[in-house]
C-alpha cells in the first residue's frame, strides 16, 4: 500500500472511527432472540416479503415471517430501540461523514436515512402491536415536535390499539399544523386511534373547511371512518356535497348510503344531486334512493325526530 493510499486511508478511518464510537454510546438496549439481536431481526424485516436479486422470494418470505414473530416475541423489550430508530436526525455533520466513508471501499458502508429508519421502526410496531403501549409517551412527544414530520411516530400508535388513545390531544394538534402533510396524516390517523371518541369527531369537523382539498377529502374519509353520531356526520356530509373538489363532493355523497335512514336530513340535497351537473354525482344520488327506503316519509320531511 503507497504512502498516498495510507493516508487517505487514516482520513477515512480516524473520523469514521470517532463517529462510530459516538453512535453506539447513543444506542438502546439491543435485546436478543434465539441467537440473533433485534437489529438482526429488523434487518430481515427490512428486505420484505419480496425477495432481492440476491435473495429469493420463498426464502426473503420465510426470513421475514420469522422476522415479525420474532420481534412480537420481542416484545416491550424492543420498545427503547424503536423509538429510538423515529427519533435519531440526520444531522449535516453525519450526512457528511457518510458521504465522506463512501468514498473508500476497505471499511463496508451500511446507513440508513432517517426515511428509511422511520419505515423498519414502522415495521416494527406492526410486529409488537399492542406490547408497545409502553411506547405511547414517546410517540406522542415525536408526535408534538413541529421540527418533525411525526407521521411514523403516528402511525405506530395505530397497531397499539385502545392503549394508544391518550395520543389523541396531540393528533388534534396536527391538525392545526402550518405543513398539509401533517395535517392528512393527523386527521388519518386520529380517525384510527379516535374511532369512536366524540372528543376527535368534534375536532375534525372544523377541518372540513381547510385551505386545503387534499386535507379536505382526508378529514371525510376520517369522518367515515371514526364512526361518530350519525346526528353529527350526516349534517357535515352534506355541507361537504357543496365542495369546490369534486373528489371531496363524489366521496361526502358517496358513503351517504351507509347511513341509511338516518340520512333521512340529507334527502332533499340528494334530490338535487340527480340534477347535478357531475354524472358521477348523479349516478350516486340515484343509487342512495335505490338503496335507501323512507317508509312514510316524504321529500320535504328532512329533519331528526
Amino acid at each position: 500500500m503507497s504512502k498516498r493510499s495510507i493516508r487517505i486511508l487514516i482520513f477515512v478511518a480516524v473520523p469514521l472511527l470517532l463517529g462510530l464510537l459516538f453512535w453506539l454510546k447513543q444506542q438502546p438496549h439491543n435485546p436478543k432472540y434465539k441467537g440473533k439481536s433485534l437489529t438482526e431481526w429488523l434487518d430481515d424485516l427490512d428486505v420484505g416479503p419480496f425477495g432481492t436479486p440476491t435473495i429469493p422470494r420463498t426464502v426473503a418470505e420465510q426470513r421475514y415471517d420469522e422476522a415479525r414473530k420474532a420481534v412480537h416475541d420481542i416484545g416491550e423489550a424492543a420498545v427503547p430501540h424503536l423509538l429510538h430508530l423515529l427519533e435519531q436526525r440526520d444531522s449535516k455533520f453525519k450526512l457528511a461523514l457518510v458521504k465522506l466513508a463512501r468514498k473508500q471501499n476497505v471499511i463496508p458502508i451500511t446507513f440508513r436515512d432517517e426515511q428509511q429508519r422511520h419505515w423498519l421502526a414502522g415495521e416494527g410496531f406492526t410486529a409488537i402491536g399492542p406490547k408497545g403501549k409502553s411506547a405511547v409517551p414517546g410517540l406522542i412527544r415525536i408526535i408534538d415536535d413541529e421540527t418533525r414530520d411525526g407521521g411514523a411516530a403516528a402511525a405506530a400508535l395505530i397497531f397499539i390499539g385502545p392503549d394508544a388513545k391518550p395520543a389523541i390531544p396531540s393528533l388534534i394538534r396536527a391538525l392545526q399544523r402550518k405543513n398539509a402533510a401533517c395535517r392528512i396524516w393527523g386527521a388519518s390517523f386520529l380517525a384510527e386511534v379516535g374511532r369512536g371518541d366524540s372528543t376527535a369527531l368534534k375536532a375534525l369537523i372544523p377541518a372540513l373547511d381547510d385551505s386545503d382539498p387534499v386535507v379536505r377529502y382526508t378529514v371525510v374519509r376520517a369522518i367515515l371512518t371514526i364512526q361518530g353520531d350519525p346526528k353529527t356526520v350526516v349534517p357535515a356530509l352534506i355541507k361537504c356535497i357543496d365542495d369546490s373538489d369534486q373528489n371531496v363532493r363524489r366521496e361526502a355523497a358517496g358513503w351517504m348510503e351507509s347511513f341509511g335512514t338516518n340520512a333521512l336530513i340529507a334527502v332533499p340535497r340528494m334530490r338535487q344531486l340527480t340534477n347535478d351537473t357531475d354524472p358521477a354525482m348523479r349516478a350516486l344520488a340515484e343509487r342512495f334512493f335505490q338503496i335507501v327506503k323512507f317508509p312514510g316519509h316524504t321529500a320535504d320531511q328532512h329533519t331528526y325526530e
